[in-house]
């Protein structure tokens, strides 16, 4: 019998008399052009649509065996519209589950792919896998999360297996039978397979299979599922770990008592006057935290006592193991993660979630910083953008200290991989800040620990917290509403747009300075170990941003363009540095100074013609830009060498509308700032 007849008896019999709890799909069955969910029921897709653009077609290009398998691509940003769904029949949580595929995924390509928890789709995320294009695969909660991370191979057919056991909720990842670890799933039940290719994917798959096996229920039985609270942490930090049991007996549990060893230490804590019912769950949070010691260590959770009873019926499943080898910052360290945004995105809110997720959790160790972009969009600074834009595919898209863009749930991998990399200096934030006149003064001090050469650069951001206006401009386009895409930190259970009412926008961009790229020659070519270099910026801060949510972010840009370090702080924290004048570094390096000529404007405000008063030092270019408060370059005049002295120069005010501007007086790549306002 050929392999195209064996293959339709199989799939005759699973329509037929079969429970739908195994599957078996090699399509053979098919034929090439076939849309696969139009062709065999048994496959659906996400908007149960078979036959339309959601559906996937068999191709001869490649086959894992016999001459078909099913090819996904896509060059959308957000990826699809293939969607390609293949339902297990039902929604498991209990049992032996399997499920295994054949994948061929292109040179430099990438895959992904989720397992649904349950009805309807969208609504439950079990799992999150993706083959990066690093060809490294890694298994995500619908949070972020990794729960695993492993490599796998490109440009060849391999098996890629999930082997569950739903009761104690232990999930294992398989290459070509080999075991790549296991983990447990936030989400313990499953409900189907959603295959849906990024922007970029290009893959195969072949030899499709899963099967389930029933569960038979003990009496007393509590299995420990989880440990939960422990991924991502820092050395040093400390965490609260939750422990998850179940009931897999017949019997309602009123008590359990669970013990933490970790690091030489235990720790218990007991749970009474519960009511578990059968297969029903329980969360223990421990009070006392644990605190993450460098290296591997395992965590263990342990049942100690069900029901006063010690053991249980089933001692196997008492049990679980994690194992914590948590990153260990370098010392002096931040990161800096640039997030493009804007109200008119419906897919924002997602960066929103995770730049709040991550700065929580890490505080100021990760330095969030949103970009707003687009014409409606009321927070967009035009300088910023305009070059961040350049650098990434889509909204919303980071870079995490200026690499390779990644998706916002992705930020937290890039954030512990920079985390660990020893910076080439340390910044330290001043300021003076004059609350009359709503001028902040910075200086930004440089201390290199290393010896080093090349063009690294200072750069400066002001951004602001907490803004909120019920300005109907204000108002967020929000995709996440009704929950059909998951949940998102709240965003599920408001509308689309959500109203400027119920916003508030944080880590928001206000100024960068001097540009994108830092400031040219900010530091002689080579450096020595030691060598300090104070550089000061003053800003003209807008009086309806609050200074009490404005942070100064610090930024060294290395001779790549990449963020090497930085520091974020308040105001508050700046002054309490105290503001420290440009000096002049031993090696005979001109003053690092930005505040190099002294600016006024008068008078001020102004309908007609204003005047400059400067003072320069030194002769040298002079360049003067006149900026809309939202950033937006009006005017621009060069005039061309100066020599040293007391200069008044005319600025043209006609053809300028009622408003706020900032006057830009640039000498010897270093330059001033003063607020003009047109009445």
């Amino acid at each position: 019998m050929n392999k195209k007849i064996l293959l339709y008896s199989v799939l005759t019999l699973i329509g037929g008399s079969l429970s739908a709890q195994q599957f078996s799909d090699d399509f053979e069955a098919y034929t090439n052009g076939d849309y696969i969910a139009q062709k065999n029921t048994k496959w659906t897709t996400w908007k149960n649509q078979p036959g339309t653009q959601e559906d996937v077609k068999v191709t001869k290009a490649k086959a894992h065996s016999g001459s078909l398998a099913a090819f996904f691509s896509s060059s959308v940003s957000n990826g699809g519209p293939q969607d390609l769904v293949l339902p297990f029949g039902q929604t498991h949580n209990t049992g032996k589950f399997w499920l295994e595929m054949w994948m061929w995924v292109d040179k430099d390509s990438s895959a992904y792919m989720n397992v649904q928890g349950t009805q309807p789709m969208g609504s439950e995320y079990a799992i999150n896998i993706y083959l990066n294009k690093d060809r490294t695969t890694e298994c995500r909660s619908a949070s972020g999360d990794v729960h695993l991370k492993t490599t796998y191979p490109q440009n060849q057919w391999f098996s890629y297996k999930l082997d569950i056991d739903l009761n104690t909720n232990t999930w294992e990842l398989l290459i070509d039978g080999v075991s790549k670890g296991k983990f447990a799933s936030n989400i313990n039940q499953i409900n189907s397979l959603d295959l849906y290719p990024l922007n970029g994917s290009s893959f195969y798959i072949d030899d499709v299979k899963f099967d389930h096996t029933p569960y038979t229920k003990q009496a007393l039985n509590v299995a420990v599922t989880g440990i939960m609270g422990m991924s991502g942490y820092l050395a040093g930090q400390q965490a609260m770990p939750s422990v998850i049991v179940r009931n897999l007996g017949t019997t309602a549990i009123s008590s359990y008592q669970v013990e933490i060893d970790y690091n030489g230490n235990k720790t218990s804590q007991t749970v009474s006057f519960v009511n578990i019912p059968s297969l029903g769950y329980d969360t223990l949070d421990f009070t006392s935290p644990i605190i993450l010691a460098p290296g591997i260590h395992n965590l263990t959770a342990t049942l100690k006592k069900v029901n006063a009873v010690n053991p249980d019926d089933d001692a196997s499943d008492d049990s679980k193991v994690l194992i914590l080898d948590p990153v260990s910052p370098a010392a002096n360290k931040a990161v800096v993660a640039e997030e493009g945004t804007g109200t008119w995105c419906g897919w924002c809110p997602r960066g929103a979630v995770f730049m709040d997720k991550l700065h929580d959790k890490y505080g100021d160790l990760f330095i969030p910083i949103a970009i707003h972009n687009g014409a409606s969009d009321p927070m967009v600074y035009q300088p910023y953008d305009s070059l961040f834009g350049k650098l990434i595919s889509g909204y919303p898209t980071a870079l995490v200290d200026r690499g390779t863009d990644v998706d916002p749930s992705a930020m937290e991998v890039d954030f512990l991989n920079r985390i660990v990399v020893p910076p080439s200096a340390t910044i330290v934030n001043g300021a003076i800040y004059d609350a009359t006149t709503n001028t902040l003064k910075v200086s930004l001090t440089t201390k290199f620990l290393k010896a080093t050469t090349g063009d690294y650069r200072i750069a400066c951001v002001i951004t602001e917290d907490s803004i909120h206006s019920t300005n109907a401009a204000y108002k967020q386009a929000n995709y996440y509403s009704g929950g059909n895409s998951g949940v998102m930190g709240g965003f599920e259970v408001l509308p689309n747009p959500v109203p400027a009412a119920k916003m508030w926008y944080s880590h928001v961009a206000r100024y960068i300075s001097p540009n994108f790229g830092g400031q040219a020659n900010s530091f002689p070519s080579t450096i020595n170990e030691n060598d300090q270099f104070t550089h000061n910026i003053i800003y003209p801060l807008d009086p309806k941003w609050k200074s009490g949510q404005i942070r100064i972010v610090g930024m060294l840009i290395d001779p790549n363009g990449k963020i090497d370090n930085a520091n974020s702080t308040t105001i508050t924290q700046a002054v309490s540095n105290g503001f420290v004048i440009g000096t002049t570094v031993s090696m005979g390096l001109k003053k690092a100074v930005i505040e190099s000529c002294r600016l006024s404007v008068f008078p001020n405000p102004t309908s007609g013609e204003a005047q400059l008063g400067t003072t320069i030092s030194q002769k040298g270019e002079v360049r003067l830009e006149i900026y809309s408060i939202t950033g937006r370059l009006v005017s621009t005049k060069n005039y061309g060498q100066i020599e040293a002295g007391e200069y008044t120069i005319p600025v043209n005010c006609n053809g300028l509308s009622k408003g706020i501007y900032i006057c830009k007086l640039s000498h010897s790549g270093s330059f001033e700032t003063v607020k003009l306002v047109i009445d």
